[in-house]
């Protein structure tokens, strides 16, 4: 998407399951125009940077995520992939 205002029409209208983007915009879009459709993860998702991941309301997808993030985590993929991504945090 050429900017997080059309991926959150996106989201809106149903052509994407989620949108990763800075939290604070995120969870500005949940409490506004997204009240009815979207919630924001209550993990955060980066570590130099809030970023956040938005999933339409009720979404079966959020648990498993969260899931994810929270295994990952704990058993050092998420530093491993950030590292090679992003260097040392």
């Amino acid at each position: 998407m050429p900017n997080v205002a059309n991926s959150l029409l996106e989201f809106q209208a149903g052509h994407v399951d989620s949108v990763i983007y800075d939290y604070r915009t995120l969870a500005y879009f949940a409490q506004t125009d997204g009240a009815d459709s979207a919630r924001v993860l209550k993990q955060s998702v980066g570590d130099r940077f809030d970023v956040g991941i938005a999933f339409p309301k009720n979404s079966e997808l959020v648990a498993g995520v969260n899931n994810t993030l929270q295994e990952i985590r704990a058993d050092g993929r998420y530093h491993a992939i950030y590292k090679k991504c992003f260097g040392e945090a």
